[in-house]
């Protein structure tokens, strides 16, 4: 199955910067059945909220690289009310879900849509 595309929010105006009221960030539950992705375009913040009562499990798909100490997949449990951050970059975290796709994808999934997931752009 093809994963569900979640767009990414760009935070990279300057109204963004200047802002005195903040940005709202726009929560999308998690696609337990399908998993999630979004295209991996310069630097990205993943969010990863979890609204419910339970500790649920997240999973932000990587390659192993010993020079940066990641040995795979990072994988968390949140627990209730928890949030956690990844700060994906394409260097071991860009998948491709299809050879003739020529954009890259970051991959991620949880194991219940309590979770919530906000995908930023910091910088294109």
């Amino acid at each position: 199955m093809a994963r569900a595309t979640i767009a990414a929010q760009d935070i990279t105006g300057s109204a963004i910067n200047w802002s005195q009221t903040g940005t709202l960030l726009s929560f999308t539950a998690a696609n337990v059945t399908d998993k999630n992705k979004s295209p991996a375009t310069g630097r990205t913040i993943l969010i990863a909220w979890n609204s419910g009562a339970s500790t649920r499990n997240i999973v932000v798909t990587s390659s192993a690289d010993a020079s940066k100490a990641r040995t795979g997949n990072a994988t968390r449990a949140l627990a209730a009310g928890a949030m956690a951050m990844f700060s994906l970059v394409r260097d071991g975290w860009e998948q491709t879900d299809d050879a003739a796709l020529p954009d890259t994808q970051w991959f991620y999934e949880a194991d219940h849509a309590d979770v919530k997931f906000a995908v930023l752009t910091l910088v294109n």
